[in-house]
């Protein structure tokens, strides 16, 4: 019991640290289009943190989920682990300057549609096991859809394309996944938080 009340009191903190530094992002990016400065690095960092806080909340969850199907649970926290990973590494080839923006947005859209995969599976698992409210669990598997958009990315990232006007119309359409988790896995993640026993 105090083991199961001490994982909810991590998940909580961890849902609400999330939508934290979701918020922070939002700001530095509007900061970085109307003032510039070092606010292009500081929502890169961001939106790696928040990758990485996603991958811990991940495997917070994953004893929650392991008892629906063990494969398909595995198989999430995976993806949310390797989705992670390509976040920080698209923050960080921007940050130091190892490739352009684009390429680097690139990378990262795609590290968040992987993520997805988590989103949809753990909350598969979670309507199917009557885990959180159903209402959570639809919302999260809309969530995890949309940022799987940001798998369209792939095509561009072979190529290595790296400019906004050479980008197809596959790139456009990845980058709507970004509302996945730029604004409504905040969302889904306070709602979590306080659903958590």
């Amino acid at each position: 019991m105090a083991t199961t009340t001490a994982r909810s009191h991590a998940i909580r903190r961890l849902t609400m640290a999330i939508a934290i530094v979701c918020l922070v992002n939002v700001l530095t990016i509007i900061l970085m289009y109307s003032v510039a400065g070092f606010f292009g690095p500081l929502n890169d960092l961001g939106v790696a943190v928040e990758g990485i806080l996603i991958a811990v909340l991940a495997w917070k969850l994953y004893p929650s989920t392991r008892g629906q199907s063990s494969r398909l649970s595995v198989f999430a926290l995976i993806a949310a682990i390797v989705g992670a990973a390509l976040v920080v590494v698209g923050s960080a080839v921007v940050i130091f300057r190892v490739t352009g923006w684009f390429f680097a947005g690139l990378i990262t859209v795609f590290g968040y549609a992987v993520i997805g995969l988590w989103v949809v599976v753990t909350n598969y698992l979670a309507r199917r096991g009557n885990t959180w409210p159903h209402g959570l669990a639809r919302f999260g598997l809309v969530i995890g859809v949309i940022m799987m958009f940001g798998l369209l990315t792939a095509p561009s990232m072979l190529d290595h394309v790296d400019s906004l006007a050479a980008a197809p119309w596959s790139a456009y359409v990845a980058y709507a996944g970004g509302l996945g988790w730029f604004v409504l896995l905040p969302i889904w993640s306070v709602w979590l938080g306080r659903s958590c026993p």
